[in-house]
């Protein structure tokens, strides 16, 4: 295998570089430092790891949470919830609300 080198990781950026590898506990890695730190491959392969590991942190708290999948409001039966004020519901999902109250908030009173 080949390994080919950038410029030298020096200063500040090996020792991130370092502690981002300690942080991932990538011990194998970590045991040949000293071989590895120089390589052009390394920080690209801290970043697939730490993405891997958000994606997977992701995936795994939505098991955990039981939700399932989602049902459109389309499909949502209008009939079953007797006390159920549709018009205020639809105006709410178009979120409208958001833009109206950031304009309100952000923009400056006339004079």
């Amino acid at each position: 295998m080949t390994i080919r080198k950038s410029s030298p990781a020096t200063g500040s950026e090996g020792d991130t570089l370092h502690a981002r590898a300690r942080a991932l506990r990538l011990t194998g890695l970590l045991a040949h430092w000293e071989e590895v730190a120089q390589a052009a491959w390394v920080p690209r392969l801290l970043q697939w790891e730490e993405e891997a590991r958000s994606h997977n942190s992701m995936e795994r708290r939505f098991r955990r949470s039981n939700i399932g999948a989602f049902k459109p409001m389309a499909d949502f039966d209008w009939a079953w919830p007797k006390l159920c004020d549709r018009p205020a519901i639809e105006e709410l999902l178009t979120l409208q609300f958001i833009f109206r109250w950031r304009h309100y908030r952000c923009l400056p009173a006339p004079t």
